[in-house]
């Protein structure tokens, strides 16, 4: 039997990372697409991908790609997704899932009228080992109820001045930390709790205004550009069955800190910290969970 077929939209950093995640999972990359065609080339030869196109609409209809990734600016996703799914083709997207909740209906009701077909948004750390037994403890009700929580994400990756714009920068092109890590966090937590969230209040803010622009053909520099994207989001989601949690993401920190999610209960205390998890009883001190060996 042939191994499953994995057909990927777009050359960044999640290409890059999926390429050997799909082949260790036993899927072959059959077919990579990018806006770039000769950009795309070099990196489908650099991954050893036998087929590269400019225009993301032929690898649709290459017979031999069963699997569709998407992993563009969210501006694409929503067409993308569609086109791919009325293509006949399983889907992977990235998060966020569109620009807006009309883009995300859309969506939603095409995989829905093709219940034979995957279509999947890619929040993978509801798979961590760590997320996934932090998850069992709060359904089994070690915590009891949740009164509330707190979740972390602060580093330093775009506090340099000097970083360039790219559609990261861009919020019609879905640029943000709302949408690149806001997104995961939310996700997460509902994860976590196995309840959905009934109110939000939030704060969006752009602390670095504008970043510098180089020449495409020559890379030299070429002024600045206004971001209009956030860099810093502070949330409060209140769920259904009471409490809430409390998110901060920063991308514009001067300090790395490691990403956490604690959740305090009336009965008990969890935290996930990076790949770990920890655990506190009324008024007793945290000690760490041994994730089981199936877990790992």
């Amino acid at each position: 039997m042939s191994k499953p077929g994995v057909g990927i939209i777009g050359t960044g950093w999640g290409a890059r990372v999926q390429a050997p995640s799909f082949r260790e999972a036993g899927l072959e990359i059959v077919a990579l697409a990018g806006n770039q065609a000769r950009k795309t080339q070099r990196i489908a030869a650099e991954l050893d991908i036998p087929y590269a196109t400019g225009d993301w609409k032929t690898l649709l209809e290459r017979p031999n790609v069963d699997l569709v990734s998407i992993v563009t600016p969210p501006a694409f996703h929503c067409e993308m997704s569609i086109a791919a799914l009325e293509a006949g083709k399983h889907v992977l997207c990235e998060k966020p899932t569109a620009l807006h909740a009309d883009e995300a209906r859309r969506m939603v009701r095409a995989a829905e009228a093709r219940p034979e077909q995957l279509a999947l948004i890619d929040h993978e750390l509801r798979f961590l080992p760590a997320v996934r037994e932090a998850r069992r403890m709060v359904v089994e009700g070690n915590i009891g109820h949740l009164r509330h929580g707190e979740v972390r994400f602060v580093n330093s990756s775009r506090a340099n001045l000097g970083r360039v714009w790219n559609w990261w920068s861009d919020v019609t092109q879905g640029g943000g930390i709302l949408g690149a890590i806001g997104s995961h966090q939310i996700d997460t937590v509902r994860y976590l709790l196995n309840d959905e969230v009934s109110e939000v209040q939030g704060f969006l803010h752009t602390f670095v205004a504008e970043r510098p622009v180089l020449q495409p053909e020559t890379g030299a520099p070429d002024g600045t550009r206004p971001v209009t994207s956030d860099d810093f989001a502070s949330l409060t989601l209140i769920f259904s069955r009471g409490g809430f949690v409390n998110i901060t993401a920063s991308m514009v920190a001067r300090k790395n800190e490691p990403q956490s999610i604690t959740l305090y209960g009336d009965e008990g205390s969890l935290r996930v910290e990076d790949a770990r998890l920890w655990y506190a009883r009324p008024d007793e001190a945290w000690y760490e969970i041994i994730l089981p060996a199936a877990l790992r």
